[in-house]
């Protein structure tokens, strides 16, 4: 018997916007809303960056977002359009300050590796990387926060290694 390599997908998201995950403190429609953008947004570029013929039944998910925590300059004092880039990624994503809120900040692009689904009442936009994200079929690794240089570091590094089934 032939023993083959598990089949691994990396992906690279941009930072959740600020509002989204459970610890925001805002109306529950509002934080809906920017969840729902976020899960699309991170659906397509799950898509982009290329999925499985047919969604993984067990994997190992490991997530690690890296944040810049320099200073951007007031926005009267922008030059360029790259300054301006940089201080509008800054100032409308969320930054977790510890990995405890890691996990929390990062749920809809979780959900997102999900098959899209309809409900009577909404869409759930998802790419189809796993079948499901239950306990039983998927095994997270403890989500990392890792502190980077500059602002196009930036972004939620996703890990997806196929299991065996049992």
């Amino acid at each position: 018997m032939a023993v083959t390599s598990p089949a691994t997908y990396r992906y690279r998201l941009p930072l959740p916007p600020k509002g989204a995950g459970s610890n925001a403190r805002s109306h529950w429609a509002a934080r809906n809303r920017v969840e729902g953008a976020y899960r699309a947004e991170c659906a397509q570029a799950y898509r982009e960056q290329g999925t499985p013929p047919e969604p993984l039944q067990h994997a190992v998910i490991d997530i690690e977002m890296r944040v810049c925590r320099k200073r951007v300059p007031q926005q009267s004092s922008l030059r360029t359009a790259d300054e301006y880039q940089a201080w509008v990624r800054y100032a409308f994503c969320l930054r977790p300050r510890d990995e405890g809120n890691v996990h929390a900040a990062v749920k809809a692009a979780i959900d997102a590796l999900q098959p899209e689904r309809i409900f009577p009442s909404r869409l759930e936009h998802g790419a189809g990387v796993v079948v499901r994200d239950d306990a039983r079929r998927l095994r997270f690794m403890a989500p990392r926060l890792a502190e980077v240089a500059s602002f196009a570091e930036e972004g939620v590094f996703v890990t997806v290694v196929e299991q065996p089934s049992e």
